[in-house]
C-alpha cells in the first residue's frame, strides 16, 4: 500500500503562496524542463484558472497517473482515494486561508479556493507515487506555487505544450 508524501504535504506550508502575481518581473522555471509562458494580466490569470479548460487539463494528468498504476501496479491504485482522504482536511487547512489571503488582496482572483484545494490534493498523490513514477504535472505546479506565481492554464495539446502562470 502507498503512504501518502509527508515531505511534500510539509513543503506547501513554506511556500510564499502569489508574491509574485501582481508583477512582471519575476518569471518561473521548472526544473523538469517543461515550457512555461506568462499570462498577461491578472484579471486574464483569473479567468483561465477558474477555466473548464484548465480543469481538464488536471483530469489528463491524473487519468494518466492512474491508467500507469492500474497497466504497471495494479495493487497500489487502491491507495488513491486513502491518500486523498488522509490529506484533505491538512490541505483545506493550508489552501483556505490561503485563497482568502488572495482575493483580499487582488478580488479579480475570486473563486480559486476548491481549485487550489485540488492542486495541493493531487500534489502530494502524484508525489505518494513517485517511487513508482517521476512526478510529472503535479510537480510543476507545486514549483509555480513555490515560486510564488499562480498556474492558470495550458495552451497545446496535453501533455505537450506549455504550461501558463501568472
Amino acid at each position: 500500500m502507498t503512504k501518502f508524501d509527508r515531505s511534500t504535504l510539509l513543503a506547501l506550508t513554506d511556500i510564499p503562496w502569489f508574491t509574485n502575481i501582481e508583477t512582471d518581473e519575476a518569471d518561473a522555471s521548472c526544473p523538469s524542463g517543461r515550457a512555461l509562458a506568462r499570462v498577461d494580466g491578472v484579471a486574464a490569470a483569473s479567468r483561465m484558472a477558474r477555466s473548464l479548460d484548465w480543469e481538464n487539463i488536471g483530469y489528463a494528468s491524473q487519468r494518466q497517473l492512474r491508467a500507469w498504476l492500474w497497466d504497471h501496479h495494479p495493487d497500489e491504485i487502491t491507495s488513491w482515494n486513502k491518500i486523498a482522504d488522509k490529506v484533505r482536511p491538512r490541505i483545506v487547512a493550508i489552501a483556505d486561508p490561503v485563497a482568502a489571503a488572495l482575493e483580499a488582496r487582488v478580488p479579480e482572483l475570486h473563486g480559486l479556493q476548491g481549485r487550489l484545494r485540488w492542486h495541493l490534493i493531487h500534489t502530494v498523490i502524484e508525489a505518494s507515487y513517485a517511487h513508482r513514477r517521476p512526478p510529472r504535472f503535479y510537480a510543476d505546479l507545486h514549483e509555480i506555487y513555490r515560486q510564488g506565481h499562480l498556474p492558470c492554464g495550458w495552451d497545446g495539446a496535453f501533455p505537450d505544450g506549455t504550461l501558463l502562470y501568472r
